[in-house]
Parts: structure tokens; C-alpha cells; sequence
């Protein structure tokens, strides 16, 4: 990917997160996920993922992902702590029904090292030596899932969306140019009915129509806004000019990477993003500390008043599915819409 000479940046990413998934013995775990990725691509199947395994830039050259991290800035602390020794739990997306043919592959190729458990639309994968298969098999569900990080492959909408329209369409979703001026079209013009997530007022009442997107990365910063919960109207600080659109806090990564560019320490940063996107509010000593660094009082009242932060990463991705299933809508019309009226019909 990179060629015979690897810039620094890469290699360095690429070692400090492979050293510590080795570490902490999260090798099972990634191999799981990368065979079910290798399994979905054999399938002609998309797949995505929800929370932050997108900031994982390992994961991506697994294939577990399709979101290179270095590319969105996504840094893999937010995956794995600020000492990467979480022990945090795979979520990937496949289309509806899908999941039945997961499991079956599983138990049939990885019987002897997994524990399966089926949930309400989803299925849960622990990776564990043959030794402790043996010994934990017959356990409570629950206790095993509080006990063992483990994979999560959810049922989701958009991608079955996808996986139709690129049957009608005869395109691979995958293929889609990312800079498309007709897609992203769409999303200027509000004409988002059927786009998962950005069928919404909000987002095209006080968002879309208020900023000219011309890019991914807008549209990224777009769905934050939705996602997250804050208690104050993050718009108003670009209508008084205080802040660029670009700027606004909408994921706890911008937290995080916004106060190591102000000159706060990596682990404090890391502490201080967890306190604020859980929504504990602003206490005398992290105030105290911004106003040392010379942190904006926007940006301080920001964090302030943050309820809840997504990890970046999930943005990243469902806004890719959003973009795709635009770009279908956009010059594939008929298809588009006959594959959205179906699925209205099946939810009825």
C-alpha cells in the first residue's frame, strides 16, 4: 500500500497499535473480525461498523474496516484508552438476515475457539482459547459478555439498502467516487428523504441549509451535530462568528486531539475528553487548565455543556453509507426509489 519505503508516521502508527493489541491479547479478537470481513467480501456483502473500531488503523489493513484512520485524523486512543489497554468490544454492521450466515460460517470453521450468542437483532462472538471454550461454555450469557470483550455483528438498514441497489444498479457501492458533485448535491439541496440518518429536520433545517457542504469531511462534521447531545445550539457560535463550522466540538475526538493542539499533556487530554463526552460538566481545575493553555472560552463553554460525544469514527462511516446511498438516489432515481418503497413495506 505504502511502498518499499514507509513514511515514519505510518510505521509508527502501524507498530505502537500492533504491540499492544500483542499485549494485551487481543490478537483472537482482530483475526475473528478479519475473517467475518473476508467472509462478507466472498459474499459480495457491505459491511460497516459502529463506535470507534474505525480509529483502529490495524483494523483497517484487516479489512475489518473500509475508514483508514490516518486519513480522518481518528486517533486509536479513542478506540483503546489513553494507555491502550482497554479491553473494548468489536461492533460491525452487515446487512438484515445476514447475520444467520455469520453464524453458521463461524461454527463451522471457528466451533472449537467461539462462543456464540444470539441477541435481538444482533449476534455476539467471544474469541477464546480452545481451554477456555471447554471451561466456560455452560456459563450465563450475561456473565460471559460482562466478563469477555467480544464481537457484535449488528442488522442494519442501510446497508441492506446498499446491497440492493448495487444489485439493480450493477454497481459495487465500494467504486463510488467520495468527491461526486450529484451526490453531494443532495445533501445541499435537502433532498435527503430515504438517506438513512439525514432524512431529518433538523439537519436540514439548521444544518444543510445553512452550510454549503462541498465535502465528506463537512457532511462528517454535519451528522455530529445530530448525534451528539449538547445543551447549547452549536450553530449559533458560526452564525456569530465565533467559531468556523469546521471548528465545532461534534465528536469526543475533536475534544481530545482540540486540547493536545493547545498544548494539553496526551493522557490528561484523554482524561478530560472522557469527563466532558459523558457529560460531567466543567470543574474549576480543567477550567483552570484550559484558561492556562490559553484554551478559546467558546471552546471551553463547548465542553461545558456536552451531554454526549460519538467517537468520530462512527460519523465517519454511516456517513459514507448516507453518501453511497446518495449517490444511488442521485443517478439511479428509479432504482432508488423502488428499493426504499420495498424496504417501507417490509418495516410495515
Amino acid at each position: 500500500m505504502y511502498g518499499e519505503t514507509i513514511p515514519n508516521e505510518i510505521s509508527e502508527r502501524f507498530t505502537t497499535e500492533f504491540c499492544q493489541i500483542v499485549k494485551y491479547s487481543l490478537e483472537d479478537k482482530y483475526l475473528l473480525a478479519h475473517q467475518i470481513a473476508k467472509r462478507t467480501y466472498i459474499d459480495g456483502v457491505p459491511i460497516g461498523f459502529r463506535g470507534a473500531i474505525g480509529n483502529s488503523f490495524v483494523a483497517f489493513l484487516l479489512g475489518i474496516t473500509a475508514v483508514d484512520p490516518l486519513k480522518y485524523g481518528l486517533p486509536f486512543e479513542v478506540y483503546a484508552w489513553a494507555d491502550y489497554g482497554k479491553s473494548v468490544n468489536i461492533y460491525l454492521n452487515v446487512p438484515t438476515d445476514y447475520t444467520d450466515v455469520i453464524s453458521d460460517y463461524i461454527k463451522k470453521s471457528f466451533f472449537a475457539e467461539t462462543i456464540i450468542i444470539p441477541k435481538k437483532n444482533s449476534l455476539a462472538i467471544i474469541a477464546l482459547p480452545t481451554e477456555f471454550i471447554k471451561e466456560y461454555a455452560s456459563y450465563d450469557h450475561q456473565y460471559l459478555l460482562e466478563r469477555f470483550s467480544y464481537i457484535e455483528i449488528f442488522e442494519n438498514d442501510s446497508l441492506s439498502l446498499i446491497k440492493h441497489l448495487e444489485v439493480m444498479a450493477g454497481v459495487k457501492a465500494r467504486t463510488i467516487p467520495l468527491d461526486d458533485e450529484k451526490a453531494l448535491g443532495i445533501f445541499r439541496d435537502c433532498q435527503t428523504s430515504g438517506i438513512p440518518l439525514f432524512d431529518d429536520d433538523f439537519l436540514c433545517s439548521c444544518v444543510l441549509s445553512e452550510v454549503d457542504i462541498r465535502s465528506i469531511d463537512e457532511l462528517v462534521k454535519a451528522l455530529g451535530l445530530k448525534l451528539g447531545t449538547v445543551d447549547y445550539p452549536p450553530m449559533d457560535l458560526v452564525f456569530n462568528k465565533t467559531a468556523k463550522f469546521s471548528e465545532l466540538l461534534t465528536y469526543r475526538d475533536e475534544v481530545f486531539l482540540g486540547l493536545m493542539q493547545y498544548g494539553v499533556e496526551r493522557e490528561i487530554a484523554f482524561k478530560m475528553m472522557e469527563h466532558f463526552q459523558k457529560g460531567r460538566g466543567l470543574t474549576y481545575e480543567y477550567e483552570q487548565l484550559m484558561k492556562r493553555h490559553n484554551v478559546p472560552e467558546w471552546f471551553i463553554k463547548s465542553c461545558e455543556k456536552t451531554l454526549y460525544l460519538f467517537p468520530k469514527a462512527h460519523g465517519v462511516v454511516y456517513t459514507l453509507e448516507a453518501f453511497r446511498l446518495a449517490w444511488y438516489k442521485a443517478h439511479y432515481p428509479d432504482a432508488f426509489n423502488a428499493v426504499t418503497e420495498m424496504e417501507d413495506i417490509n418495516n410495515d
